[in-house]
C-alpha cells in the first residue's frame, strides 16, 4: 500500500503563494548581483524551488488541470532532469536545496516564506519520480556519472514501471488516467489520494516525454 500524503497540506495560501513565487522569481533573476555571484548549484536549487512553487500557485489560483498547470509541472521536471544531468544524487540534491534556501535578506520575511517540512517531503517525492523514471529509461546524464538507484521509500516504483510500460504500448496521458480509474483496488482511494496519484502520473509521463523529445532532437 502506498503511504499517501494529503496534498492539501502542500497547497499554499493565496497571499503566501503569490509572495513566495514573486520572491523566488526575483531572487533567481538577481542571483548574479549577489556579492561574489551565485554558484551553479545555487542557481539550480533556486530554479527547482521556483518551479515547485509555481505548480502549486497555478493549481491554487485557477483550480484547473490545464495547459498552464502542465507547463509549470513540465518546468519542474526539466529542472530535476538538469540536476540529474549534473550528477546530483537525490540525497546530495536535497542537501543542496536545504543549504540554498531562497533568501531575500529580510529575516522576518524569509522565516515565514521558506518551504514547510510537508512541502519539502512533497518536493522529494516529485524528485524521486523524475529520477526513478530516468533510471528506468537507463538515461545517461551529460556528466556520464550515473547516480545510485533512487531509494523507493513509499512504494512508488510500481507506478513508475506501470506508466513507462503503458507509454511504450502507445497510451496517451488521458488514456493512462482512464486505465488507472478502471483498475480495481483492494483499498479504494479517497478523492485526495486519487488527485495525488494523478499528479504523480503526470510527473512520470512528462519525464518520459522529455526524454523522447531529447532522443528525437539528437
Amino acid at each position: 500500500n502506498l503511504q499517501i500524503v494529503d496534498s492539501r497540506r502542500f497547497q499554499l495560501g493565496e497571499r503566501r503563494c503569490r509572495r513566495a513565487f514573486l520572491k523566488s522569481s526575483l531572487t533567481l533573476r538577481s542571483a548574479a548581483e549577489y556579492e561574489g555571484g551565485e554558484s551553479a548549484s545555487g542557481v539550480l536549487c533556486q530554479k527547482l524551488t521556483t518551479s515547485f512553487r509555481k505548480v502549486w500557485l497555478q493549481l491554487y489560483t485557477t483550480g484547473l488541470i490545464d495547459d498552464a498547470y502542465l507547463g509549470s509541472l513540465r518546468c519542474f521536471v526539466e529542472d530535476a532532469v538538469e540536476a540529474y544531468d549534473e550528477g546530483f544524487s537525490i540525497a546530495a540534491l536535497l542537501l543542496e536545496l536545504n543549504v540554498n534556501e531562497l533568501e531575500t535578506r529580510f529575516d522576518r520575511f524569509d522565516r515565514t516564506e521558506r518551504l514547510t517540512e510537508e512541502e519539502r517531503k512533497s518536493r522529494e517525492v516529485w524528485i524521486f519520480l523524475v529520477y526513478s523514471t530516468l533510471a528506468r529509461l537507463k538515461y545517461i546524464p551529460r556528466t556520464g556519472f550515473i547516480t545510485e538507484t533512487p531509494e523507493d521509500k513509499i512504494g512508488l516504483q510500481p507506478l513508475v514501471e506501470f506508466v513507462a510500460v503503458a507509454l511504450e504500448d502507445g497510451f496517451t496521458l488521458e488514456g493512462l488516467h482512464l486505465e488507472m480509474a478502471l483498475r480495481q483496488s483492494d483499498e479504494p482511494l479517497t478523492p485526495t489520494q486519487l488527485s495525488l496519484r494523478a499528479q504523480w502520473i503526470r510527473i512520470i509521463f512528462l519525464t518520459n516525454e522529455a526524454m523522447q523529445l531529447r532522443k528525437r532532437s539528437s
